[in-house]
């Protein structure tokens, strides 16, 4: 039988590594972009109440927050905004990427970064 080793992170980043994204909730996610927190408001605290502002990930997409929008959560401040930001752009762009047809990665770039 294998044994399943103990939890051994103290932040989501140690659960990515060892268990992959997958493995990771929305606001483990977006701790991990965050980074450092603020005293008194860990990452995780800051993460949780972008995601209660803006009803999960979807939400910052779909209200076309800017960074300056999100900038106004205690806590974040605009580089990590605009970290999330980019994070998302990232992610549309790969969504767009799976849904073309098999060119080639020249064409795909192209038509993503427009």
């Amino acid at each position: 039988t294998t044994e399943q080793k103990p939890q051994t992170w103290k932040h989501p980043g140690g659960k990515l590594v060892e268990l992959g994204a997958h493995a990771l909730q929305q606001d483990e996610l977006l701790a991990i972009l965050i980074g450092a927190g603020v005293a008194g408001r860990p990452a995780l605290a800051i993460a949780n109440a972008i995601l209660d502002q803006y009803v999960g990930l979807y939400g910052i997409h779909s209200m076309r927050a800017t960074a300056d929008d999100l900038a106004k959560i205690p806590g974040l401040g605009r580089r990590k905004a605009e970290r999330i930001l980019a994070a998302i752009g990232l992610g549309r762009r790969l969504h767009r990427t799976a849904a073309l047809p098999k060119t080639s990665l020249k064409v795909q770039a192209d038509w993503v970064g427009s």
